[in-house]
């Protein structure tokens, strides 16, 4: 759980180390051009996957067919699983990969249904406002089911579907 915090801290930070590791390296503009994102965005993520030890900058760059940030040793592994998230989001969900609480939320979920409350708890710091939209965002991708039991007052529970379910399996190894 908390490698997943960690991954998405910047929305970028997932896309680009999974990229990193998918093409043994790249060049900054590449990143910016592959990932469709700004380049503020990108060195924001650069320098945090940086300071993390997952990546560095090339030390044997200078030739232009050199790329100019690699995946270190430490963060090979740590990159091939950002290339599995990114693969078992595939890219109708790929978007799911740049919100910061996309993937912790599912990461959270049990295999019981839960309430709100539960799930915020669970994903502290997050606001109760981010919390409702990323549930409303993963409904709408059917990763979770949203169910409302009548009664007074009427309650809502969350609960994962079945993609939901193996994707929350791949998160938590």
């Amino acid at each position: 759980m908390e490698l997943i915090r960690k991954l998405t801290r910047y929305r970028w930070s997932l896309s680009t180390l999974a990229e990193l590791r998918r093409s043994d390296g790249a060049k900054f503009v590449t990143l910016i051009r592959k990932l469709n994102a700004s380049d503020r965005a990108i060195r924001q993520s650069l320098d945090y996957l940086a300071e993390q030890g997952w990546v560095e900058r090339n030390p044997g760059y200078g030739h232009p067919l050199r790329p100019e940030y690699i995946v270190t040793p430490g963060g090979s592994s740590i990159g091939s699983f950002a290339v599995s998230i990114a693969a078992k989001l595939g890219p109708d969900r790929a978007h799911l990969a740049t919100d910061r609480w996309a993937l912790p939320v599912l990461a959270s979920m049990e295999s019981w249904p839960q309430r709100f409350n539960e799930l915020q708890q669970r994903n502290a710091p997050v606001s109760p406002r981010a919390l409702a939209m990323t549930l409303k965002q993963l409904v709408e991708v059917c990763l979770l089911k949203r169910t409302v039991t009548e009664g007074f007052p009427p309650s809502v529970a969350y609960e994962l579907a079945s993609d939901g379910l193996a994707l929350r399996d791949l998160l938590n190894p």
